[in-house]
């Protein structure tokens, strides 16, 4: 569940783009002069570089409407050299979606950046999970059901996901409708959690997938197959067979949901 993450790289000046190439050479890097091709590469990338030698009031409104789409959208790194002008501008617009690297520290700082950010992207439901954590100030009781779903602190560990949102509210001494009212005053998804849930209970069958059959997938978990394989056509539109043969397309289509789902991303 790891391919290689796609780099989309926006720079119409021959010579800072062929410094960004040198700094970033072996990473994969797709580079181009246009900025429509770049928002069409930014599609299906992880990780985007904007190289901006101005950065005035128009790129940042382009680079948010570039970038601003989902809590699972591609990261931005922009590069463009430093001024407090700047600093101010885009201070304001800061978030786990978007990092500024100033071109004077670039050849230093701009790899050690993208092997940050990067591999978040391998896995959506932790990348999710990293974003509403890092941008929404959440109470402690939904932080912990947070990383419960999503792994953010910690890789997926062997055992399922909790199977209802009642187990959830236990983990933090909770009523489930409790749990489910801060949900929606704090979570900015236009799902309950159950429905995340779901999602982590797909992922999980997929790594398990490698080293056993579904109906024991099923078991482990507690959830009927028949039950699994409703919420995977429901959710992913895919049979649990699918799942396996796609994994790649599993992925897009969580993180279309995640943008279906989203409230003013």
């Amino acid at each position: 569940m790891q391919p290689p993450a796609a780099i989309a790289c926006y720079c119409p000046t021959p010579e800072v783009r062929t410094r960004i190439e040198r700094v970033l050479a072996g990473a994969g890097l797709e580079t181009t002069a246009s900025r429509t091709t770049f928002e069409s590469l930014v599609e299906d990338a992880s990780v985007g570089i904007a190289a901006l030698t101005r950065c005035d009031p128009a790129d940042v409104r382009w680079l948010r409407t570039t970038f601003d789409y989902g809590h699972c959208a591609p990261s931005c790194i922009l590069v463009t050299p430093h001024s407090i002008a700047r600093f101010l501008r885009l201070r304001r617009i800061q978030c786990s979606r978007l990092h500024v690297v100033w071109s004077e520290e670039a050849d230093g700082r701009l790899r050690q950046l993208l092997h940050q950010v990067e591999p978040w992207h391998r896995d959506p439901l932790r990348l999710l999970g990293h974003r509403l954590l890092s941008d929404f100030p959440l109470r402690w009781s939904l932080v912990t059901v947070i990383d419960r779903i999503c792994n953010v602190f910690a890789p997926p560990p062997p055992e399922p996901p909790p199977r209802s949102v009642a187990e959830l509210a236990r983990g933090v001494a909770l009523q489930p409708d409790t749990l489910r009212q801060h949900w929606r005053n704090e979570i900015p998804l236009c799902c309950g959690p159950k429905q995340l849930l779901t999602w982590s209970l797909l992922f999980w069958g997929i790594r398990r997938r490698a080293r056993t059959g579904w109906d024991s997938i099923a078991r482990s978990s507690g959830v009927p197959r028949r039950t699994m394989e409703r919420s995977s056509v429901r959710l992913a539109q895919s049979t649990l067979a699918g799942l396996v043969r796609e994994p790649e397309s599993v992925r897009r289509r969580f993180r279309e949901w995640v943008r279906e789902m989203s409230v003013g991303a």
